[in-house]
């Protein structure tokens, strides 16, 4: 007859970690499709929830169809949906610089935006459409030259590189620019 391993206190330990994290991640479901229902019942015109299932079911008639399919639905699923995507970005920025408090504005990722946007203001004021893709052509400057202070034999994070210091320096100097353009 075999025997079975009996399971350790450090195997129990895990699967309770495991248990943990899985019903953490049920209730911020439910949470999150709360939110959603509410952001889709609640506004200027409150639609009960009978109504908003039968136009969901395609069922459903009158202005409150209009608003919910218009208005509240693709609102709501392009708010969950830029969500998604800022916290994916920050998760893959997090594991590329192997720092779990790395964001954009530490780096010098968002000083770069702002001082092409404030330029674009200062230099060019009657061209407002141009300070988006300005900002986001700094934003691009500025991830590209902390790439390459932070670059040593290829690309890959390297614990306590000077090159992470190099972001944090950059963006001190220009936070300082941009600060000096506004006076």
């Amino acid at each position: 007859m075999r025997e079975t391993a009996k399971p350790t206190t450090a195997d129990q330990s895990l699967g309770n970690q495991h248990k943990r994290r899985i019903s953490l991640l049920v209730v911020f479901a439910v949470l999150a499709c709360l939110g959603g229902v509410v952001s889709v019942m609640k506004g200027s015109v409150e639609i009960p929830v009978q109504e908003i299932l039968s136009a969901l079911m395609g069922q459903g008639a009158g202005i409150h169809e209009q608003i919910l399919m218009n208005i509240r639905l693709p609102r709501t699923l392009v708010a969950a949906l830029v969500g998604i995507n800022l916290a994916l970005s920050g998760a893959i920025l997090q594991a590329v610089m192997k720092n779990p408090l790395a964001d954009p504005h530490i780096i010098g990722i968002s000083s770069g935006a702002g001082l092409m946007g404030i330029l674009v203001m200062l230099v060019l004021p009657d061209l407002g459409w141009l300070i988006t893709p300005a900002a986001f052509a700094g934003a691009m400057g500025a991830a590209m030259l902390i790439y390459i202070l932070a670059w040593k034999n290829g690309i890959r994070p390297i614990p306590h590189h000077p090159g992470r210091c190099g972001g944090v320096c950059l963006s001190g100097g220009r936070n300082l620019c941009s600060d000096d353009l506004l006076q």
